[in-house]
């Protein structure tokens, strides 16, 4: 009965520090949320405010309802042979917008095991890179190249768009190009941030937008399944 009854104590000790641990980050993530919400009213036009996750379970019925992919991600007309297309992450979207415009491909794996998996479909296409091995940072690793280096090397003066769709690792990888004023180099952003994956996702997310906002308009969203941002001109 005592072991019973010890054990059973342990549970609720574990039980409440756990929730308490999830009550504390919930209040600084809102409270950061709202602060970023609060400074960017000034630029806040017909986009709505940051929608938290649960706020969001409709958005993928609405992104169907609209087209899905087809009518949106890979709607993209003004793209043409010549365009330049940075896909970061790889995935199914590489091959859906070769197959469609044929633009200048770039795609940036930052996983080295699927290095192999992406540049199979692509071996026999001269308009098609798989540059392994990428990160928004200089310094991460000294085999590893940046953004900002890839677009020296190819000597690109602007990218027509930057798909950004690598599961997590997006929060970074805007916050760098950001951070070096690439973005005023990218035509087209479009990104898929993906819930949960941060405790911080939300508010980083919204701060990342309110950038944006500064040298690019907002062509539509979904939150938390798709938007498109295009460069003011």
């Amino acid at each position: 009965f005592f072991f019973n009854q010890q054990m059973y104590k342990n549970i609720i000790l574990v039980v409440t520090v756990s929730t308490l641990i999830f009550v504390l980050f919930e209040i600084r993530e809102k409270k950061l949320l709202q602060e970023c919400q609060s400074t960017s009213l000034s630029i806040m036009t017909s986009d709505p405010p940051c929608l938290s996750v649960p706020e969001t379970r409709d958005q993928q019925y609405i992104y169907s309802v609209q087209g899905g992919d087809q009518a949106m991600s890979l709607n993209h007309p003004y793209l043409q042979r010549e365009s330049v297309v940075f896909d970061v992450g790889g995935g199914d979207f590489g091959g859906l917008i070769n197959q469609k415009y044929h633009p200048r491909l770039f795609i940036l794996e930052h996983v080295s095991k699927y290095n192999d998996i992406m540049l199979e479909p692509f071996k026999n296409q001269a308009n098609v890179n798989v540059l392994q091995q990428y990160t928004t940072d200089e310094h991460w690793e000294t085999d590893i190249r940046s953004i900002e280096t890839i677009i020296a090397e190819q000597k690109l003066d602007l990218v027509d768009l930057l798909n950004v769709d690598c599961e997590g690792c997006e929060w970074d990888v805007l916050e760098g190009l950001i951070g070096k004023n690439l973005q005023t180099r990218m035509n087209r952003i479009q990104i898929q941030f993906h819930p949960g994956m941060l405790v911080d996702g939300t508010s980083r997310r919204c701060k990342i937008r309110q950038l944006l906002k500064v040298t690019h308009n907002l062509v539509y969203n979904f939150d938390w399944i798709r938007e498109l941002w295009q460069l003011k001109h």
